[in-house]
């Protein structure tokens, strides 16, 4: 069904490739560290018909406790090369933090917010992560990006209509091969400084690295004068973090995070999420929106 240079295996837990360690047995999955390989096997797909996902750290995702129909591409290529000063190119499968070190050590300030971000850059532009006002779409300048019919594009930062945590890739199903980043000149105190600072207030109310956990789960919402609100002062307000389900709980330190004791399964969150949703609705008459991935 694939050709042998892909490595393609059988059944593999899917929660292995998740950071918050949820999902059943994929039928398929393949970890590709080249670029070419990974356009090759997404056009062999699509000729097939076959499902396919293209993962990258797993961060903000889960999968259905029956697993993956199809194949589950773990995306692995990370390469960068410098295209001007203080421009770079980085292959999708890239790690932010990765990104984000090279800025520091190269005196580039702009990407400070992605600070203590999990994920790969092709998974944050895909749902605009950011953090503290900013976001990855305000640094982007353009990227190349697979569509669905097996085209290749080079397109700008307007192609991928950033809105709050979300970009035209949710609805268009492009996935980002690299991407170009234009960051400005700064002083290398200053930039130390804020990636301290930062890192400091993330920890103060975020869970510790080894806690399996998909971040944010639901997102925040706007007030009457379009101010944004935190998910989490709803949640909190309808005793989210005295709740568990199974092998979930909410986070102590904050009401917006879901954590995984140990042995929690998809319906363990799904039945979390629905609850906490059907509070916050009975309450406030807010419906909250899933900012996790949910993939079956």
């Amino acid at each position: 069904m694939f050709p042998d240079k892909y490595n393609v295996q059988e059944f593999v837990p899917t929660r292995a490739y998740t950071k918050i360690n949820i999902g059943g047995p994929g039928r398929f999955l393949a970890e590709i560290d080249q670029t070419e390989d990974l356009i090759a096997l997404v056009r062999h797909c699509i000729r097939e018909k076959i499902r396919y996902v293209v993962l990258g750290h797993g961060s903000n995702v889960f999968f259905s406790d029956k697993g993956f129909p199809g194949l589950v591409i773990v995306n692995s290529c990370k390469e960068m090369k410098l295209t001007g000063k203080t421009s770079v190119r980085c292959e999708s499968g890239m790690a932010l933090s990765a990104l984000n070190r090279w800025c520091v050590e190269n005196s580039l300030t702009g990407f400070e917010f992605s600070s203590g971000i999990p994920g790969t850059i092709g998974g944050a532009i895909f749902g605009n992560a950011g953090a503290y006002g900013k976001n990855i779409g305000q640094c982007l300048m353009g990227a190349a990006v697979l569509m669905p019919n097996g085209s290749v594009l080079s397109v700008e930062r307007d192609f991928f209509e950033f809105a709050y945590r979300d970009s035209s890739l949710k609805r268009n199903r492009g996935i980002v091969l690299s991407a170009d980043f234009a960051f400005e000149k700064g002083a290398r105190e200053k930039i130390v400084h804020k990636v301290k600072d930062i890192l400091a207030m993330r920890a103060a109310k975020l869970p510790p690295e080894h806690i399996a956990t998909a971040g944010s789960y639901f997102k925040n919402l706007k007030d009457e004068a379009g101010q944004p609100v935190p998910a989490a002062k709803y949640l909190e307000s309808v005793g989210s973090k005295e709740t568990v389900i199974g092998g979930m709980r909410v986070f102590e330190g904050h009401a917006n995070i879901f954590v995984n004791s140990g042995s929690a399964t998809a319906d363990d969150l799904l039945k979390l999420e629905c609850l906490l949703k059907k509070r916050v609705q009975e309450k406030y008459r807010l419906v909250l929106e899933r900012e996790v991935m949910y993939l079956f």
